[in-house]
């Protein structure tokens, strides 16, 4: 009887995810999405550059996010609620940051001015002998004012 129960909740539970995210994947063949992906490739170009010439952390901040950031992952003891919040742990990150490089993982999902990607962070290992440093990351970009920068943020350790 409770494996049967627990065969109904996992069920309820597929059937409620794949609603909730089936608008976003029909978004996938609306005209917008090519836009979209434009403006996120935009945007990854910009913090790559950024991160190449070890550029300020202010200047990555504000080429990839917005004010309202919410971001948490693997590792972080809580949820940052905002960008000033994540500034301390993003100084981080960054700070050798010239190792690192973005990449889309396809599909990206769109809808209105919001952008749903996978994004893969590869950062070479910074002496010989050492692992290099991988992140599977989930965005939620917003177009706005100054194009698509994140407004939430997800991260594991890992490759795709």
């Amino acid at each position: 009887m409770r494996n049967e129960m627990l065969k109904r909740i996992h069920v309820l539970c597929a059937v409620l995810v794949l609603g909730a995210i089936s608008p976003l994947a029909s978004a996938a063949e609306a005209p917008g999405l090519a836009a979209a992906r434009v403006g996120v490739q935009k945007t990854l170009d910009r913090v790559n550059a950024l991160l190449k010439k070890n550029a300020p952390v202010q200047a990555i901040a504000d080429a990839m996010y917005e004010d309202d950031l919410m971001i948490t992952g693997e590792g972080e003891k809580g949820l940052y609620r905002d960008l000033k919040s994540f500034m301390g742990p993003l100084t981080e990150y960054v700070k050798d940051g010239s190792r690192c490089n973005l990449k889309i993982v396809d599909p990206i999902r769109a809808s209105g001015d919001l952008a749903v990607a996978f994004i893969f962070e590869h950062c070479a290992a910074a002496n010989a002998g050492e692992k290099d440093d991988d992140a599977r990351i989930l965005y939620v970009f917003r177009n706005g004012a100054h194009g698509y920068r994140v407004t939430m943020e997800l991260f594991g350790w890992g490759t795709y």
